[in-house]
């Protein structure tokens, strides 16, 4: 409920203060990130199912074998993806906006398609492993907090949509890094299952 109250101020914001090229810029940058993101995530739920079933029948050594080996595969294809847009972005924003003058709005895009993976397998496979539901909720709040806040601060401070985008990362990357740390003894803990 937090996260949808925040999302929608978030919208009835932006919509006053960006300018009609600055919101169509948003957009784009935002279905293209939504085009992109099956290509990056179809592995997590497939893996996830197994890591899930050899983690509750506690078989533990094969979860965490399976969760490192996805995570490398699902790291290593958005992170060739990211630095594949990162190194064309100006004729890439040259083909899709018509201009090279959202080429930055690109780059960030390709920072958050490593965050967003990242953050999503260990959001839908860790913890769904490890039945951390109470963890799952805080998470989301933390998440929405940081990349609406991130954003509208930035672009109040004049970055436009390159703000707002700044704010996609910062969200996941703060996600990110708590699901990490409230993960690790899953990854790399005890013998025995996490609480």
């Amino acid at each position: 409920m937090v996260t949808l109250a925040l999302q929608a101020a978030f919208y009835l914001i932006i919509v006053r203060v960006l300018s009609l090229k600055g919101l169509g810029a948003y957009a784009a940058a935002g279905t293209l990130f939504a085009l992109l993101l099956p290509l990056l995530t179809w592995p997590i739920f497939g893996i996830g199912r197994y890591v899930i079933g050899y983690y509750q029948t506690d078989r533990l050594e094969e979860a965490r074998g399976l969760y490192i080996r996805g995570l490398a595969m699902v790291l290593a294809s958005s992170v060739a993806i990211a630095v594949a847009i990162w190194a064309l972005a100006s004729p890439f924003s040259e083909l899709y906006y018509g201009t090279t003058r959202y080429a930055w709005l690109l780059r960030l895009m390709a920072l958050d398609l490593v965050a967003y993976t990242y953050y999503s397998y260990v959001y839908y496979v860790a913890f769904q492993a490890s039945t951390r539901f109470g963890r799952w909720g805080l998470t989301q709040v933390v998440w929405a907090f940081t990349r609406y806040g991130a954003g509208l601060a930035l672009l109040f401070a004049g970055f436009g949509p390159a703000g707002l985008i700044a704010g996609w990362v910062a969200g996941d990357v703060a996600s990110a890094a708590l699901g990490t740390y409230w993960s690790l003894d899953f990854v790399v803990g005890s013998r025995s299952k996490a609480p």
